[in-house]
């Protein structure tokens, strides 16, 4: 009785209620929640490596496609032509190598002969090589597997070497890119795991992903550090150039 007299005397409740508000604030402070900018694993601007003009167009948007594949194709009459002379070329020049060679064994024929047609050969052979990557230039093919997202050229328009001519993405995976002070940034270590929710979709909207990178630089203008999560995105769900945020413990907000 006489010690909750003192109780109420010396005020210990509103004493007891500051420090819970001190330390419930303490908590907030030691989280904050940061949003970022889903990007695409890869996004590829697929270019010609040859001038010419386009012969067809083997793809539309939003078709998927696997590495390697052939998207475009330049006219390439002549080229293939000149791949059909140097097959013959070889055969004719290895025929003559080979029959040079068995007649030096039976002493009908100079040495010199023999590596002279033997050099011929070998020259046939790496003209036949040069044709074939003349001829393969003219087709434009998929750096990397994913969707035509763009493609900005049409059958027989002309290209010069660089044009682009498709934009290929692949988001199987994605980062979410996040621009954090220096201090948030030091908390953070690459293959840790973060929960990322991307409210824009429906339930479940809850990721686990790992950080991937970390940019050892600070830009000067701003004070952030780029840091990317990368998050797996099984049946797409996750668009590139949605949001994203993430809760960070344990650092200044």
């Amino acid at each position: 009785m006489r010690l909750t007299s003192l109780v109420r005397k010396v005020g210990l409740r509103p004493v007891l209620a500051t420090v819970s508000t001190v330390a419930f604030a303490t908590c907030a402070a030691a989280s904050a929640q940061v949003e970022g900018l889903v990007l695409p694993l890869h996004q590829v601007s697929v270019s010609c490596r040859v001038q010419g003009a386009i012969e067809t167009i083997d793809v539309k948007e939003g078709d998927e496609v696997t590495i390697g594949q052939p998207l475009a194709q330049l006219f390439r009459a002549e080229e293939e032509l000149e791949e059909q002379r140097t097959q013959r070329l070889v055969e004719v020049k290895t025929f003559d190598a080979v029959g040079t060679e068995e007649l030096l064994k039976k002493d009908m024929a100079r040495k010199d002969e023999a590596l002279q047609k033997k050099a011929e050969m070998e020259i046939a052979i790496l003209q036949r090589r040069l044709a074939q990557v003349a001829l393969e230039r003219k087709i434009i093919r998929s750096p990397i597997s994913g969707v035509v997202v763009s493609k900005k050229k049409e059958p027989g328009e002309w290209v010069e070497p660089g044009a682009v001519v498709f934009e290929v993405v692949s988001f199987d995976s994605v980062y979410v890119q996040l621009l954090l002070s220096f201090e948030q940034a030091s908390t953070l270590s690459v293959c840790q795991s973060l929960n990322v929710e991307l409210p824009q979709l429906g339930a479940p909207n809850t990721f686990k992903g790992k950080v991937d990178f970390i940019d050892p630089r600070v830009d000067a203008s701003s004070g952030f550090q780029r840091v990317k999560i990368l998050l797996a995105n099984p049946g797409r769900r996750i668009l590139p150039g949605t949001r994203g945020s993430v809760v960070l413990s344990d650092v200044k907000p």
